[in-house]
């Protein structure tokens, strides 16, 4: 039998090399960025359509720099097997 690949393009939140989070879109890993800082920093965050155009097909990515570390936005395929 044979396996055919399926590639879906999802979204991944980084925190310094870490995976923090997986998405199917660029909101769900925006609002997260934002849960996880301080109200008092969020007004230093880039806005949403900022990234949005940013990070639109596979392999883009976006470094956001917070006191907390190094976010990254970015692009990949999830590749899925099955026979």
């Amino acid at each position: 039998m044979a396996k055919n690949a399926i590639v879906r393009t999802i979204t991944v939140l980084e925190l310094n090399n870490v995976c923090v989070a997986i998405y199917s879109n660029n909101l769900g890993a925006y609002d997260h960025l934002k849960g996880l800082l301080p109200a008092s920093l969020q007004y230093h965050l880039i806005s949403y359509s900022t990234v949005n155009r940013a990070v639109q097909v596979s392999g883009e990515h976006l470094d956001i720099t917070t006191p907390l570390g190094i976010f990254v936005i970015r692009k990949c395929p999830l590749y899925r097997f099955h026979t």
